[in-house]
């Protein structure tokens, strides 16, 4: 690279040898070398070739700099980081070589270009010492959010619930990558995390939450400092406060749970269609679309704080002028917080500013709307909704509703609004009648009727006359330029002109982005004002849409509980019913008495939906939502589990048995007795027998452990486990109805007590259009199995170990069980060890303990 202008790229690259340089070039970001040989295709644009000097050529490619950020989606979304560099001065007025420095490095927790307006785009930080502690922000809101706990898995629900696009780790703790292979992760330094005295003063008014909280404050010091080695000090104002995480007080909802019920990714299309989230989505801003998917996937635990929400969206149900009001106004505003970070990020355009103010204007509209309509819930908003009227006028009033994009285009301020400006724009906008005064002056002067005046950016104003004429032209003309048939001139009065107007519209360009500054840092100042207001449209917004969903759908107010039941009265799945031309609803009843219940029916009767149903039912309550049902009494649940469907992790070397043990294990492990427990078709994955086997000691297990006995809805072909309802009082046994019609079977849908009397799996097959030569093979098969001895053993074998106590039974008295535990074996000689073992063999046989 001989050339000064790839000297200094060179220079700059090496500073930054881990990133894609995008290096500033007039109005192209230029790639070059390797860079450019590996953005091209994932950018998809044309690999050309620049001279680098000495007859040798160097690969290079450009994006346009308006277009930047849909590249830059591009690379970090293919796993690469990108360093920006920019033109430090202009062009114009450097001597030499222009000065050029990197201005940010963008990752995909940094990136903030928007890949979705409902989704917060979570930049994340793990740190471990005593406990847990994880910090996570979302540059493009300023959303900075800090948690400490002493649970891996409550940390990683979290981890799960947010999405970080990016998380950072310390070097030096190797390990705690292998718990997080999910994410995109960073390593950084250790020291980073201990500065944290720099986070302190630059949050002073959280110092005193960062003490209390001080392993959650190393992890925000992390990511912090990773923020400001990437994002200039300038990009940071609009990030004013740090909040702790509500997951202290939320319910817990692991991966597989929130991929189970759909929260807000569907299964199928792996987007928001056909998911709670887009049910319940009737918001009219950004903002209040992030939050109430935020709401959706962390259920509150607080019985207040649940009441209080319901209490808001039952006043915006009854109240229907309210609910109106408030949506009308809202459907012109604006993406508050993310137009404040592009103006803190130095990425706002006077098109944003417009957009700010016509947002802010909207403020004192919802004002009334919740005092003209005597809203008692939505008062609370008023004093966040105030304060931000003289900006909002300001900002209508200086911003040119028909702006450019760039502020740097000239044409943003509005008549009217600076008087220099209309001075300034007075002389630029006249020049034309003015020019066609002297023009029509000179022709007449110079009798050549030919003559014009032009301008051109090289040459500036200048009188063109034609050869032929050459002999009119007056002294007093300046030859400026030769052309092939004329020749170009200028005169003293038309060069103070071209002075006075080329002035002019310097500094008419130079004072409009004057003034779009000041408005920039006007909005800026006021920042917190803007944040809070923003934070209460988006609450209002979820309430309205919430009741806007209750009404449209049929949704009644759940009652919220302490005693441990859940009643739901004609419960109906929120999503499967909206798809559905007919859907057929069903009771629900669990107590801490009778809290385990067996269900059995064929498949696609509809057992799947039933359960799931449940699970949305009591998580929409706990956000508070009304729910799908003709009445409902929900007791809070801490967490939700279910184990639904099946499938394999190749990737960590499991088998989908192996992927089911793991979630049940993940089950038993957490549940507690204020748990719901979905659990469908356990045992299913591996031989008839061990599924068995591993599906009733499952629920045997659910119903004798004290610390557990939580509220389970359990699916299962195998109906053996039916005879827990004559063992356990806890237990009792659901089936799907269905009506026989000849050799054709009729689904109900209908849950009702008792077990199924067959499974039915032919006639599905007969549905989904196998042969009819196997169905008939299958027929035989299957009534020599059901007549078989071995399908007669099964609940005898299983009766006859009941009839046994356990020789591991926790609740046994025996004392030689508190001999045993009493037993201090490493005091005991070998041959003492031996003759005790026989004692103990003669006495346990002469008991009948075994």
């Amino acid at each position: 690279m001989n050339t000064p202008m790839l000297q200094q790229y060179q220079e700059i690259k090496n500073r930054v040898p881990d990133t894609i340089l995008f290096f500033r070039l007039g109005d192209f970001y230029e790639m070059f070398g390797q860079d450019a040989e590996t953005a091209a295709p994932v950018l998809e644009i044309v690999l050309t070739a620049r001279d680098a000097g000495k007859g040798q050529k160097i690969p290079m490619c450009g994006v346009p700099h308006h277009a930047v950020d849909g590249y830059l989606l591009k690379l970090v979304a293919a796993g690469f980081k990108v360093a920006i560099c920019e033109q430090m001065e202009d062009p114009q007025a450097s001597k030499g070589i222009v000065k050029r420095d990197i201005v940010r490095i963008v990752t995909p927790g940094t990136l903030d270009s928007i890949s979705s307006e409902t989704k917060n785009n979570f930049l994340a930080c793990v740190y471990k010492e005593k406990t847990w502690a994880l910090a996570y922000l979302d540059i493009t809101t300023g959303d900075f959010r800090i948690m400490e706990t002493p649970s891996i898995q409550i940390l990683q629900a979290e981890l799960n619930r947010i999405a970080p696009s990016e998380l950072i780790l310390s070097k030096d703790v190797a390990m705690l990558s292998k718990l997080f292979t999910d994410y995109y992760l960073t390593a950084i330094e250790k020291n980073l995390f201990l500065r944290t005295a720099e986070l302190s003063e630059r949050f002073k008014k959280q110092a005193e939450l960062l003490q209390q909280m001080p392993v959650a404050c190393k992890a925000a010091a992390g990511l912090w400092q990773y923020i400001s080695q990437n994002i200039p000090n300038s990009g940071q104002e609009h990030i004013l406060r740090i909040s702790v995480s509500q997951s202290s007080t939320a319910m817990v909802l692991d991966k597989w749970t929130r991929r189970n019920l759909e929260l807000v990714e569907s299964l199928r299309t792996s987007d928001e269609k056909g998911t709670l989230f887009s049910t319940l989505n009737l918001t009219k801003t950004a903002f209040g679309a992030r939050l109430l998917r935020n709401w959706v996937q962390q259920p509150l635990r607080d019985p207040e704080s649940i009441n209080e929400r319901l209490a808001s969206v039952e006043e915006l149900t009854r109240n229907t002028f309210l609910r109106q009001d408030i949506q009308k106004a809202l459907t012109t505003v604006y993406d508050l917080e993310r137009l404040l970070g592009k103006l803190s990020l130095g990425k706002a355009s006077p098109r944003d500013l417009l957009a700010l103010g016509s947002t802010l204007s909207c403020l004192p509209t919802v004002r009334d709307c919740i005092t003209d309509n005597g809203s008692q819930k939505l008062a609370k908003y008023l004093p966040s909704l105030a304060g931000l009227d003289d900006l909002a006028q300001e900002l209508l009033a200086a911003i040119n509703p028909e702006a450019p994009y760039s502020p740097k285009d000239g044409n943003i301020i509005q008549n009217g609004y600076s008087a220099e400006i209309d001075s300034l724009r007075a002389i630029s906008s006249g020049g034309k009648e003015w020019i066609a005064r002297l023009e029509n002056q000179e022709r007449e002067r110079t009798r050549i009727r030919s003559l014009k005046i032009g301008f051109n950016k090289n040459f500036g104003y200048f009188i063109e006359i034609t050869n032929a004429n050459a002999h009119l032209i007056p002294d007093d003309y300046q030859r400026k330029q030769t052309l092939v048939n004329a020749e170009r001139f200028i005169t003293p009065e038309l060069k103070e002109y071209e002075q006075r107007v080329l002035t002019a519209q310097d500094r008419l360009s130079d004072l409009e982005y004057q003034l779009f500054s000041v408005l920039r840092d006007k909005v800026l100042a006021c920042s917190l004002l803007i944040i809070n207001a923003a934070q209460s449209l988006a609450e209002i917004d979820v309430f309205v849409s919430l009741a806007g969903a209750a009404i449209q759908n049929n949704y009644v107010k759940p009652e919220i509980r302490s005693d441990g039941i859940i009643h739901i009265v004609e419960g109906r799945h929120p999503v499967v019913e909206r798809i559905c031309d007919t859907f057929v609803p069903n009771d629900t009843h669990l107590t801490r008495n009778k809290h385990l219940a067996l269900i059995t029916g064929p498949n696609m009767a509809g057992k799947s939906t039933y359960m799931r149903q449940v699970a949305l039912i009591v998580l929409m309550a706990q956000i508070g939502s009304f729910v799908p049902a003709q009445k409902a009494a929900i007791s809070i649940a801490d967490c939700i589990f279910t184990r639904v469907g099946a499938a394999d992790n190749l990737a960590a070397g499991q088998s989908t048995f192996m992927v089911e043990m793991n979630e049940v294990a993940h089950i038993l492990k957490n549940a507690t007795a204020d748990s719901l427990i979905i659990l469908d078709e356990v045992g299913r994955g591996t031989a008839t027998f061990d599924g068995l086997s591993l599906a009733w000691a499952i629920a045997e297990h659910l119903v004798e452990t004290p610390d557990i006995k939580a509220k389970t809805l359990f699916a299962t072909h195998y109906h053996e486990l039916t005879e827990l309802e004559e063992r356990y009082p806890e237990v009792f046994n659901l089936h799907v109805a269905v009506r026989e019609q000849g050799d054709d079977v009729v689904f109900l849908h209908k849950i009702l007590p008792g077990k199924a009397d067959r499974s039915y799996g032919l006639h599905v097959a007969k549905i989904a259009g196998l042969p009819p030569h196997l169905l008939k093979r299958a027929a035989i098969i299957l009534g020599e199995l059901e007549n078989s001895p071995t399908q007669r053993k099964i609940v005898k074998a299983v009766d006859a170990n009941m009839l046994q106590p356990s020789l591991f039974d926790t609740q046994s008295t025996h004392p030689i069980f508190k001999e045993l535990e009493e037993l201090d074996l490493d005091n005991l000689a070998p041959r003492q060890a031996m003759d005790y073992l026989y004692d103990l063999i003669s006495r346990v046989k002469a008991t009948k303990i075994i």
